[in-house]
């Protein structure tokens, strides 16, 4: 079930669980943490978790896919926290946290979970609820209407599909479902007029997807701004803020490049009111977009650590170890050790920016399939993917100087995946 690299450590009782190894954020809350000098067991479904490389890792647990087998994973986590009694456990994806959060009372008894509660994380997690909530808070969001599944849509929402204005967004009211006893990850789709939703809706979707429901949305043009903060009750004791320079595809996605900008050019407040009103626990990010009329329009939120979490702390906003030093204190947390640990954390760089190698690559070839002559020669001549700026305050996400092997797994998972693909399309 796990292998132990270092034992002086697990005997100190610091340790932490961090589950989905196979993510960006799961590398950034092991290599922060293990600076802590803390015992850090990392799981992951797949044969080598990106995480599970770093040398900070001291204990690496394969596990059930949460996706595919939701009632394996619950009971194998359930028993490895009852076995291996982590001090706290940190689940980094919406399937993981909601999965971790059915079985709340059970881990409580044996490690501290820093999140939401079940039904406050089924609000967030239902984005057209979380629009109409952000709504009535005088939030900017975009304008958004309800699709239901296949079998329960009416005349009415035909009607509606036919005169909203596009070119539009088109995806899941969820970023996961569970149906049918495992669970469907959303997709996101750019419909440019009434029949491409029709042809996503009732051609391009499998079954299941069409069990779920769907947003029709506003297509928001701007730059990605994200809040970031720790929490306790919903206050938050701790900020961060950054702006999405390149994406993942390029029309929207996961950052590739991101930036570290202050406070003041970010919306704190509007994020603020979201945080006060779900009351969140532990960590969270509120994601905007910011338009051509400067206004900050809300796209989601994430009650739960977020993608380019590395760039905050290479800021100076060690997010997991503050979270870590936190739930030191033990609960409730006394007033007077709170302000003591307001006050202890310090501002952070702004002007700091941090890639994603793999992931530029990705957005340069996307960019090339669209039009090979343009991408090379916005890469090449206009330097489009800012691979020559600001190389001072740049830092690569995976490669690590002193953690060198996740890099060297993410690329020949790359590459192997990639060729894979080509041989099955020959």
């Amino acid at each position: 079930m796990s292998t132990s690299l270092d034992s002086t450590l697990r005997r100190s009782g610091h340790r932490v669980l961090v589950l989905d190894g196979e993510t960006r954020s799961a590398l950034a809350v092991v290599r922060a943490l293990g600076t802590e000098k803390i015992d850090i067991g990392v799981a992951a479904h797949h044969p080598g978790g990106l995480a599970q490389k770093s040398k900070y890792t001291s204990t690496i647990f394969e596990c059930p896919d949460p996706v595919d087998a939701p009632e394996m994973y619950l009971k194998w986590v359930s028993e490895v926290v009852e076995s291996w009694q982590p001090r706290m456990l940190l689940p980094l994806t919406d399937t993981s946290l909601t999965l971790c959060l059915r079985i709340k009372d059970i881990l409580s008894a044996h490690t501290f979970l820093p999140a939401v509660d079940e039904d406050t994380l089924e609000q967030i997690n239902d984005k057209f609820s979380l629009i109409q909530t952000a709504a009535s808070l005088g939030i900017r969001v975009p304008e958004t209407h309800l699709i239901p599944p296949s079998d329960e849509r009416t005349v009415e929402d035909q009607t509606l599909m036919q005169g909203f204005n596009y070119p539009a967004v088109l995806k899941a009211n969820s970023a996961v479902s569970d149906v049918h006893s495992h669970f469907v990850k959303g997709g996101v789709y750019y419909p440019e007029d009434p029949e491409d939703v029709a042809e996503i809706i009732h051609g391009d979707l499998d079954v299941e997807h069409r069990m779920i429901p769907f947003l029709l949305q506003e297509k928001i043009e701007g730059e990605g701004i994200g809040v970031f903060a720790l929490c306790n009750e919903g206050e938050p004791l701790a900020l961060f803020a950054h702006r999405r320079i390149l994406e993942k595809p390029p029309s929207g996605g996961r950052s590739v490049l991101s930036e570290s900008i202050p406070l003041s050019e970010a919306p704190v407040e509007e994020a603020t009111k979201l945080f006060r009103h779900y009351k969140i626990q532990g960590v969270a990010m509120a994601e905007f977009k910011r338009t051509a009329s400067g206004e900050h329009c809300l796209m989601e939120i994430n009650p739960r650590f977020w993608g380019s979490l590395q760039l905050a702390i290479d800021s100076g906003r060690d997010f997991p170890s503050m979270l870590f030093k936190l739930y030191q204190i033990g609960q409730p947390f006394p007033d007077t050790a709170l302000e003591q640990f307001v006050t202890s954390i310090h501002d952070y760089k702004v002007g700091q920016r941090l890639r994603w190698e793999l992931g530029t690559l990705d957005h340069f070839i996307i960019n090339c399939k669209q039009d090979i002559g343009a991408g090379l020669k916005n890469a090449l001549r206009s330097n489009s993917l800012l691979l020559f700026a600001n190389k001072k305050n740049t830092r690569t996400e995976v490669f690590r100087k002193d953690d060198p092997w996740p890099f060297l797994f993410e690329i020949r998972r790359y590459f192997s995946e990639f060729f894979s693909r080509r041989l099955s399309e020959d």
